[in-house]
């Protein structure tokens, strides 16, 4: 299964204008060739979907598109029937101040409940009170989901035919550890953090993941910026979706038949795993 291009994007819920970057690239035998790389803010993703909506394009998100579904359940009274419904009544008829009156008691009750593929990642639940709020990237984040152009499909909420284009969530430092490539400590504009960028983008290189030009102008804004080089792992993340990835040795790691059920109301990370 192969897409016209792989489009990475680091989002953020905080700037509407700035923070959000975007990079665009095609597969290559091995990773991810960039051929775009901006800041597109947070503003800048519907108008980023409609632009592609003519192509067969995969897009890799680094933001959580759902909450644990005890949460979800809390939140609407009972079960909903889908995600998408939930989705779109949470859009029509709840405020971000509504969701986190419910929050805060549902916290209280339960601490903090995890999704499925965060307790499998030890990555952070989307109920958590912290910095960037992740509840508020949920609820922007689902608004842009909710209201996508026809073409594109949310795995693994919806069913993906041939023609579609995909969107899927990832998360840039569970991609780096499932790489053996150092995922930590690369945020922020110490001289140590940008010396550890550099690391992970030679790596990146010499293992021809993303043969980036050291020269060029994509390398320097990933030095200067660790949210343009999340959306740099989150495009390549995306190669690894592809049926002929495992040829690599690498695929996306699915959740198990009997998760479908779950996960399909609070979504799944995608990760490389060996094929």
């Amino acid at each position: 299964m192969t897409f016209t291009h792989y489009i990475g994007v680091d989002y953020s819920s905080q700037d509407r204008k700035q923070k959000t970057w975007v990079a665009v690239g095609r597969r290559t035998f091995m990773g991810f060739d960039l051929i775009r790389l901006e800041s597109i803010g947070r503003d800048g993703l519907p108008d980023l979907l409609r632009e592609y909506a003519s192509s067969r394009v995969l897009l890799t998100v680094d933001f959580p598109f759902s909450w644990p579904v005890d949460f979800i359940a809390n939140l609407m009274g009972e079960p909903p029937r889908s995600w998408l419904s939930m989705a779109e009544e949470v859009q029509q008829n709840w405020t971000m101040k509504k969701i986190e009156k419910k929050r805060d008691p549902f916290v209280r009750k339960n601490d903090i409940t995890l999704r499925l593929t965060d307790s499998y990642l030890k990555t952070t639940s989307p109920l958590q009170n912290t910095y960037p709020d992740l509840m508020t990237m949920v609820w922007y984040g689902m608004k842009t989901l909710v209201n996508r152009p026809p073409t594109y499909r949310v795995l693994p909420f919806e069913r993906l035919e041939p023609s579609h284009s995909l969107i899927l969530e990832v998360a840039p430092e569970v991609t780096l550890e499932k790489l053996g490539i150092a995922h930590t400590l690369y945020h922020g504009e110490s001289q140590n953090t940008i010396d550890r960028r550099k690391d992970i983008l030679r790596q990146l290189h010499l293992s021809n993941l993303v043969p980036i030009d050291t020269n060029s102008q994509f390398y320097a804004d990933a030095i200067k910026n660790d949210d343009a080089l999340d959306a740099i792992i989150c495009g390549l993340t995306g190669t690894f979706f592809s049926a002929d990835a495992s040829t690599l040795g690498v695929k996306l790691a699915v959740p198990g038949p009997n998760e479908m059920r779950r996960v399909s109301l609070e979504g799944w990370i995608y990760y490389p795993t060996l094929a």
